[in-house]
């Protein structure tokens, strides 16, 4: 019987200024670093290669995730339309799948996210219908497969080849309330058949409450500690914004296979920042002044340092740091190998948000000249 691993975070001082680990107690200091403490290196270069826009094939509505088949095709996912739509390496139109609607395989208010197994096989949350819905790619058509009945809201998932679903649930959503996240796996039928197996600290949020004190919403800022998760076949990466570094686990043990912390100065976050930060979101809450004033003390004081995390299969990790210089906002990646030594850097040149890299090539959600969504698809020379 597997024992769960619950992650206890190590005070960030006691860390060396560049340290990682691949599941034993060695540890690695590099001098070769910036004046923040980043490390400092050669850096990636990228080249475009094309453009999947708009055709009389398809009309994107707001796309939402990515993924590569074995065959190299592409598999976009757009939930404000709840289809999947698949491009052949050039980008030629080949298929599409799911739907709106409550038929098999068809979904509503879908999660956007897909996990695709080495089967050609993927699932994606149906927030709607509350179900997995399991889907299979074979001669170039999706075909659904079944639908998994499920009162879990999964923040991220995984399909394994032998049809089981990796779930990360976040805190909020666990149904014990504990105050956890998790990584747990599901069975073909539903069931959890192994719960909560890899934990982490739960993610700060902000609550908004009524005068009776009840929670109304909750929600984060970029400066919050959060936890967020990418997964491929086996292998699990995590970060959590307000440490620089990753951690690398397995999905059949649970195992830490890799740690890298890299000691940074915290940057405090100012009261005015933070207000100017609730006055851009007031109209859409429609917040009072009081809870204007009990969300302010509720503001994280130093700044985030993580954006977002990205897994190369061909074994890279992406880590996107988050900006602190508002007259040079650029958009700067971290890569290193998995087992935790350092790559390289990347300046993000193109607006966007990378859905996926795949063998060093990089799949960029954006929009074009006409604020149409679309994917852009770049080689890296890193490989």
């Amino acid at each position: 019987m597997l024992l769960p691993i619950r992650f206890v975070p190590v005070a960030v001082g006691a860390l060396l200024l560049f340290s990682c680990g691949s599941g034993s107690d060695d540890q690695t200091d590099s001098s070769a670093q910036a004046g923040n403490g980043i490390p400092d290196g050669p850096e990636i270069s990228y080249e475009h290669l094309l453009d999947i826009t708009d055709s009389e094939d398809v009309m994107f509505n707001r796309i939402s995730d990515l993924r590569v088949t074995s065959e190299g095709d592409i598999l976009i996912m757009d939930a404000g339309s709840a289809q999947a739509h698949l491009f052949d390496a050039d980008g030629n139109y080949l298929n599409s799948g799911i739907g709106e609607g409550a038929g098999p395989g068809e979904a509503r208010f879908p999660a956007g996210l897909l996990g695709m197994n080495e089967n050609d096989e993927f699932v994606m949350h149906s927030q709607g219908l509350r179900r997995m819905s399991v889907y299979r790619i074979e001669n170039r058509e999706i075909t659904p497969l079944t639908d998994i009945s499920t009162s879990r809201f999964p923040a991220g998932y995984s399909l394994q080849p032998d049809g089981s679903i990796l779930l990360f649930e976040r805190a909020s959503t666990n149904p014990d309330g504990e105050s956890t996240e998790r990584i747990s796996l599901m069975d073909r039928e539903g069931d959890i058949v192994r719960d909560a197996y890899i934990t982490f600290p739960a993610s700060e949020a902000l609550r908004v409450t009524n005068p009776d004190g009840l929670t109304m919403l909750t929600f984060t800022t970029p400066n919050n500690s959060s936890s967020k998760v990418v997964f491929h076949g086996d292998t699990m990466v995590m970060i959590n914004q307000a440490e620089l570094g990753f951690r690398r686990y397995s999905l059949k043990t649970g195992e830490l296979l890799t740690e890298v912390s890299i000691d940074t100065p915290d940057f405090p976050v100012t009261r005015e920042e933070n207000r100017e930060f609730l006055e851009s979101i007031m109209g859409a809450l429609e917040l009072s002044s009081s809870q204007v004033t009990d969300l302010l003390g509720q503001m994280p004081e130093v700044r985030g340092k993580l954006m977002d995390v990205r897994y190369d299969p061909a074994g890279y990790v992406w880590i996107k740091l988050l900006p602190h210089d508002e007259e040079d906002p650029k958009l700067e990646w971290l890569v290193f190998t998995e087992e935790g030594e350092f790559t390289g850097r990347m300046i993000q040149g193109e607006q966007g948000n990378i859905l996926r890299v795949e063998n060093g090539i990089i799949y960029l959600r954006m929009d074009d000249e006409d604020e149409l969504p679309m994917v852009r698809v770049l080689r890296t020379d890193l490989l």
